[in-house]
């Protein structure tokens, strides 16, 4: 965020360099531009990616399917596109043999 000394938004009293802010505080201060339902989309879309806290329910494919859904409410969300492009890769490794991926 860029303060309104630096012809940005963000109010000149708030410091972003400051390492005790709480994320509560700071949200106060720059609200985020996405929705609620929004954001509650991409952390069921992560959490498949990553496959909860354990790291073992993974679902690509389910995960894939809410990232969609989440570009369908805000198209070019980079965080989105870039996870995406990302699968889309891995899978692309997945059908090739080591020989061909460099291994």
């Amino acid at each position: 965020p860029v303060i309104r000394a630096l012809g940005g938004k963000l109010s000149d009293r708030v410091d972003v360099t400051n390492t005790e802010l709480s994320n509560q505080d700071f949200f106060k201060a720059v609200p985020p531009r996405t929705s609620p339902q929004l954001r509650a989309l991409f952390a069921e879309a992560i959490d498949l990616y990553l496959g909860g806290s354990e790291g073992t329910r993974a679902d690509w494919d389910k995960a894939e399917e809410k990232l969609h859904q989440v570009l369908a409410m805000s198209a070019g969300d980079g965080p989105t596109l870039n996870i995406l492009s990302f699968l889309e890769e891995r899978r692309g490794m997945a059908r090739k043999t080591a020989q061909e991926v460099g291994w």
